[in-house]
């Protein structure tokens, strides 16, 4: 079946809870020209998917390769005159958008991080004045099926300095599965655990000012997301009360959120029987780092890094090696600080570790 992507700016629904309504209509769409952005992410550098053990989490989000030979992306908006969008800031003044992720959404039964979250913005609107506008990335705790305590927050992206072009789209995800476009990459400074139910939510939580500005984000077709317990909003009037878009407003929608998983126990690598004992020292490091493995077999091995968004940025032969301990001196001088990932890939088999840049 063709996928079809919407940004999500409005629908034609009536909600209520707790006493209040919301009546939210779609005023007009204008078409998201896919095939420029087939065009323009054919000249930029290009961007990989991410490994078995840092994942850029896609499961939610229906497949957008190959891009359709026609433009079926539209954009809503609730009123064109108040720059109002479903999934983004409203007239209605909701407060955060979120996307539950779980077993059955990408994330494994293991331990580690979540490092960053990366967004898919389509459309942004500003007002005459300067204004402060703005998307504050955020990771929940799951509550008996809701948004809860919130884990970690990154820096606030104002909707001044969104950039919805062409060009700062980038794809991401597996080439064989779901992938997405994103062009916001949040980074959480402080570290966020995984939860030990391996279920989290991720999205933003919305600022508004008197200027008006404003922006909306990309989801799926109404139809195409069946789940009606994954995606979620924080409306008003009432504060702290999270509605359901499919229970509660019948659109059956995920949101174009991608968070990005440091796993660091075994058994994420299914597809590696034969490298073990994977790691760098120093680490943070700013020059150079060793990095030691084992292989079980005899293998021809290579080592590649990647940036925090999946970007292929070498590709190091290391040649055929037998089975014990081995060393590899990777220079990162060239490198800007932040995280990167590096994976070792002996044959068929390969694992995946993190090291910080700092200069």
């Amino acid at each position: 079946m063709k996928k079809v992507y919407y940004l999500v700016v409005a629908s034609c629904f009536l909600f209520v809870a707790n006493g209040f309504a919301q009546n939210k209509r779609a005023a007009q769409s204008n078409p998201i020209n896919l095939s420029a952005l087939q065009g323009a992410e054919k000249n930029q550098s290009s961007v990989q998917p991410m490994s078995t053990v840092s994942d850029t989490i896609t499961a939610h989000w229906g497949r957008i390769l190959p891009y359709p030979s026609v433009d079926t992306a539209t954009l809503y908006t609730c009123s064109p005159t108040k720059h109002s969008y479903l999934a983004g800031h409203n007239q209605y003044g909701d407060m955060a958008k979120a996307q539950k992720f779980d077993s059955q959404y990408g994330v494994a039964n293991a331990s580690g991080t979540i490092t960053n979250l990366l967004m898919w913005v389509g459309d942004k609107k500003l007002g005459t004045t300067p204004g402060n506008a703005s998307w504050i990335p955020t990771i929940w705790a799951d509550n008996a099926g809701v948004p809860g305590t919130v884990l970690g927050t990154a820096t606030p992206v104002t909707v001044a300095l969104m950039d919805t072009s062409i060009a700062a789209k980038h794809l991401i995800g597996p080439s064989s599965g779901p992938m997405g476009i994103y062009n916001i990459n949040a980074t959480f400074t402080t570290t966020i655990s995984i939860p030990v139910n391996h279920t989290f939510w991720a999205g933003f939580t919305i600022t508004y000012d008197a200027a008006g500005d404003s922006a909306g984000l990309i989801t799926t077709r109404g139809a195409e997301f069946k789940d009606s317990t994954h995606t979620f909003e924080l409306y008003t009037p009432a504060p702290g009360t999270w509605a359901s878009f499919k229970a509660d407003w019948g659109l059956s929608l995920a949101l174009a959120v991608y968070p990005v998983l440091n796993v660091t126990n075994a058994g994420v690598n299914e597809f590696n029987s034969n490298i073990s004992a994977l790691q760098n020292y120093p680490n943070p490091a700013s020059n150079n780092t060793m990095i030691s493995y084992s292989l079980k077999e005899t293998a021809n091995v290579n080592l590649t890094v990647y940036d925090i968004a999946g970007k292929k940025l070498s590709d190091l032969s290391q040649g055929i090696q037998s089975a014990g301990n081995h060393n590899v001196k990777l220079d990162v001088s060239n490198l800007s600080s932040g995280m990167y990932f590096y994976t070792i890939i002996a044959g068929d088999n390969k694992m995946t570790s993190k090291i910080t840049v700092v200069r």
